[in-house]
């Protein structure tokens, strides 16, 4: 994930999120989290992970392929659409 210029320090951030959320709420934990419970020892482990590893710079490149591709397909439907109406 650090490769691909995701923080990894954002999963922990956003384990402790979810557990304040859930406080918040009661402990009323959405289903989805009664199989996998944010817990002490999961954030405690997400953040471990995190540290070892390094954040990424994104490729400029990369970032400017995916601007021109997503540039190009806006612009075919837009097209697209104008010649159907």
């Amino acid at each position: 994930m650090s490769r691909a210029g995701f923080d990894p320090k954002a999963m922990p951030r956003m384990f402790r999120a979810m557990q304040r959320m859930a406080s918040l709420q009661g402990n009323d934990a959405p289903e989805f989290l009664l199989t996998h419970p944010v817990t002490e020892a999961r954030i405690g482990d997400s953040q471990a992970r995190a540290d070892k590893l390094k954040t990424a710079t994104p490729n400029p490149l990369a970032t400017l392929s995916y601007s021109l591709v997503r540039l190009v397909h806006c612009w075919r439907s837009t097209f697209a659409n104008r010649s159907r109406g």
